[in-house]
């Protein structure tokens, strides 16, 4: 992420990479502790089919962030050979986002 997100201008020394999450949940929390205390407007730069999960993550815990959806989904469904792969990504988002309401962390 950090590559992509200086080849699209920004200053690497604006970017802060947060490295010991296993999940979208931890990264909210992990997140949350140092992302109020900093100025400017925060992003949320994930996936397309991610965002829906990771945006809900980030507001139940209170983090206030502009979204950047990353297209992927629809950029791999766009060939027959990435159509099975990202069917079966968005079942297994289908499935983490029923999780994740379940427990009520979105």
């Amino acid at each position: 992420m950090p590559e992509f997100m200086t080849a699209c201008g920004i200053p690497r020394d604006a970017i802060i990479l947060e490295t010991r999450s296993t999940s979208t949940r931890e990264n909210g929390i992990e997140a949350a502790k140092v992302l109020p205390r900093l100025p400017g407007t925060k992003v949320l730069l994930t996936s397309d089919f991610h965002m829906y999960r990771a945006s809900r993550v980030f507001s139940k815990l209170g983090v206030q962030v502009l979204l950047m959806p990353v297209p992927d989904a629809m950029k791999r469904a766009s060939t027959w050979r990435g159509r099975y792969a990202a069917i079966q990504e968005l079942a297994g988002e289908t499935m983490k986002i029923c999780y994740y309401y379940w427990k009520g962390w979105i």
